[in-house]
């Protein structure tokens, strides 16, 4: 399995292109989670949450009912998903150091998840991920994926539908999956 953390270095990069204003003015995540089914006290889960750019809008839409496990392999990336969640006085968050495959979440928990940015990353363990997350959804739950150029849709449909996710919709290069109830 390949998944280890990125260099130090990689990561802050990351913080300066997430934290920056155009980014935010370009991509609105309230509009992205809207669309993908976030909602008002949901569980959710942002797995690869990197320094928080969805962790902390979502965090916001499901409000004090909801919570937001974010996932990262990265001590820093977590640490910054920290320090913003305080700084936006949000008490749902729990930021969570694991592997993809290995989230340690309780079955059938999880209403919503999402993976952006990182589905090109799970290469080697695709399939134990996707273990995972039908492990952890509830039924009828959503599994929203960003699509990765280096990943034909058709593949992905393919290996969703083995742990019988169903594509459901898609929105502006994001598939939107229901597990079945």
């Amino acid at each position: 399995m390949k998944e280890k953390p990125e260099p130090d270095w990689a990561i802050r990069f990351q913080f300066f292109i997430h934290d920056n204003r155009l980014r935010q003015f370009l991509i609105d995540p309230y509009k992205v989670l809207r669309a993908i089914g976030v909602k008002p006290g949901q569980v959710v889960l942002d797995l690869g949450c990197g320094p928080g750019f969805f962790t902390i809008p979502a965090g916001e839409i499901v409000g004090r009912e909801g919570r937001v496990y974010a996932i990262d392999i990265h001590p820093l990336a977590l640490e910054r998903v920290s320090e913003k969640a305080q700084k936006f006085g949000l008490k749902n968050i729990q930021p969570i150091l694991a592997r993809a495959d290995q989230t340690s979440l309780p079955d059938q928990s999880i209403d919503l998840a999402f993976l952006f940015g990182m589905v090109h990353k799970l290469d080697d363990y695709f399939y134990e991920v996707m273990k995972e997350l039908s492990r952890i959804l509830k039924p009828s739950a959503i599994l929203a994926i960003e699509k990765s150029p280096s990943v034909r849709k058709n593949q992905l449909l393919e290996s969703l539908k083995k742990y019988g996710f169903e594509l459901e919709n898609s929105w502006k290069g994001i598939l939107i999956f229901k597990k079945p109830a």
